[in-house]
């Protein structure tokens, strides 16, 4: 993703990251992109804020259980 690239870049808010991922069309691309932007994320006690991005909760899962695992 070209998006990795800005991320990689610089630090965001939970709220930040969430706004980028509504930029996505597909749930695959917004889950990787949210993995990869975690270490990136300032306040990532907030980063449950960033599953309001996702359609579908196996998306929300999936997030959810690599935050509790990094």
């Amino acid at each position: 993703i070209t998006a990795k690239m800005g991320v990689n870049a610089n630090y965001f808010t939970a709220d930040q990251i969430r706004d980028l991922l509504m930029l996505f069309s597909f749930e695959s691309s917004k889950v990787e992109l949210a993995k990869y932007a975690y270490d990136r994320c300032i306040d990532k006690q907030n980063y449950f804020k960033v599953y309001d991005a996702f359609t579908f909760s196996s998306s929300v899962d999936e997030l959810s259980s690599f935050v509790m695992n990094h």
